[in-house]
């Protein structure tokens, strides 16, 4: 939202929800907001529960059950973060939601040309065809997929060689989680044991295994206190390049991580980590890449 915003030419967005209804999920923005900031929402976060079932508590406590269903979807949460942010940066950009059909998020079901992005993961992974649920673009089963199975005993090195005051730098890692992170890694031999033995009560498996990878990449708390000091592009097509042209940015804007981190600052450290995660990530496929592709790599143009 921040990219977006700062492009100073975007006008609308539009994401996926389960509800379907735009002005569900902006009351809901506005129900976890003030949520979050109520002292029953501290009162239950001190009493050992998780950030969503603090909420959750909270919420349900001063809303409507409408309000409470529309956080118990994960399309939903994401849709309803995307509307907070617009509020926090004043942003005139106007939402724009569409209901999603077919089948849930993270399920192992298919309905008639549908599928979820993890069923899909999987069946890649698989090396199943996947044919009858993305678009005809460069991508099939045939091409080499990355595993983060290959990189398990790399982050488990990483993590073996950390002391818990060097754990503790990284995101979200609060309450003394970085003592429990050390003791894990010296124990366990796989990322789904390393998971489990650190999982408590008060975190989620999905922030614990976000907490990993900011660990494993070297992401450090400092580094989530501002907005993305720059907008890297990846790729475009001809909308794309219109937008493009039309935008009046208020950050530096180019295809070159390269070019973007000599503007120093803030833009050399988030080039940098960038640039480590590409070489991390380089490590997952089975034909393992060499380091500094993301330096030079050239942006995908679909015409």
């Amino acid at each position: 939202m921040s990219l977006l915003n700062s492009l100073g030419c975007v006008e609308m967005i539009s994401f996926g929800s389960e509800c379907g209804d735009v002005s569900l999920l902006e009351e809901t923005a506005g129900a976890v907001i003030f949520a979050s900031q109520h002292d029953d929402f501290f009162m239950y976060m001190k009493s050992g529960d998780s950030y969503p079932v603090a909420l959750q508590k909270t919420i349900e406590k001063y809303y409507e059950e409408d309000i409470l269903d529309a956080l118990t979807a994960p399309n939903n949460t994401l849709a309803v973060e995307y509307l907070k942010a617009l509020s926090e940066y004043g942003s005139s950009i106007k939402p724009v939601t569409i209901k999603r059909v077919g089948t849930q998020h993270d399920s192992g079901k298919t309905s008639g040309y549908y599928a979820s992005a993890a069923h899909i993961r999987r069946s890649l992974l698989a090396g199943e065809d996947i044919g009858a649920f993305v678009p005809e673009l460069p991508v099939n089963s045939d091409t080499e997929t990355a595993d983060i199975r290959n990189l398990e005993t790399a982050i488990l090195a990483k993590l073996r060689t950390m002391s818990p005051e060097e754990l503790e730098k990284a995101p979200n890692v609060l309450m003394g989680l970085e003592n429990r992170i050390y003791k894990s890694a010296r124990v366990s031999t796989n990322l789904a044991e390393l998971y489990m033995l650190i999982k408590t009560k008060r975190y989620t498996m999905s922030r614990i295994r976000r907490i990993i990878m900011a660990e494993f990449i070297g992401i450090k708390k400092s580094d989530l206190k501002s907005p993305p000091p720059y907008v890297h592009i990846l790729g475009m097509n001809s909308k794309g390049r219109e937008i493009l042209a039309a935008a009046e940015c208020s950050l530096p804007v180019d295809t070159s991580l390269k070019a973007l981190a000599e503007f120093g600052g803030k833009a050399a450290r988030s080039a940098a980590l960038e640039a480590r995660a590409g070489d991390l990530y380089a490590l997952a496929f089975p034909k393992r890449r060499v380091c500094g592709l993301d330096y030079t790599a050239k942006p995908i143009i679909i015409n």
